[in-house]
């Protein structure tokens, strides 16, 4: 992507477990316009909250179709924890058929989730289905509280407040199939 004209690549950035693509703004903000960037949501999350089919397969199959309704030439996916597993299934599925995700030039991991099933301990999964995926009262302190406990950095008091309307917009069944299946 090195290139001091506009790239012809074009970073599509997905996001982590019950966020929106706007986590990535201030991403993109930085990137373009050297680079063009588009952000895609995962059914169940940010604007596809309303979008059912939470299987990994069926998030690889509607990612195939925005990219579709967006006719890219060329991009690389960008995914971000959650979105990292579809990034690296939709990957597997080109490989495995070049017509599938036409235009695919590569993947970029953030903090992916592995290929298998979600590592996540028992209790934690458990916990995590009762707080967000049943959006019991105190669910506001809660996704503060898992935006918070996985980051590196402290974000911005605009950008905590916009992940934490993400997180709770978010469609719960969404959650608990992720941590389920």
């Amino acid at each position: 992507l090195e290139s001091r004209e506009r790239s012809e690549i074009v970073l599509v950035l997905m996001p982590f477990l019950g966020a929106g693509h706007r986590e990535w703004t201030a991403v993109m903000d930085n990137l373009q316009p050297r680079y063009r960037c588009v952000g895609v949501d995962m059914p169940g999350f940010g604007d596809a909250a309303d979008v059912p089919g939470y299987s990994v397969s069926q998030m690889v199959a509607y990612l195939a179709t925005r990219l579709g309704e967006l006719k890219l030439d060329s991009f690389v996916l960008v995914g971000h924890s959650m979105s990292g597993k579809v990034a690296m299934a939709a990957a597997r599925a080109h490989a495995d058929d070049p017509k599938s995700f036409s235009g695919l030039a590569g993947i970029i991991l953030v903090a992916s989730s592995p290929p298998v099933p979600e590592p996540i301990d028992d209790n934690k999964r458990e916990e995590m289905i009762e707080n967000l995926g049943t959006m019991r009262d105190g669910a506001r302190q809660y996704a503060e509280d898992f935006i918070r406990n996985n980051v590196v950095l402290e974000p911005s008091s605009v950008t905590l407040q916009m992940l934490i309307d993400d997180v709770l917009r978010m469609n719960p069944a969404a959650w608990i199939a992720w941590l389920e299946q």
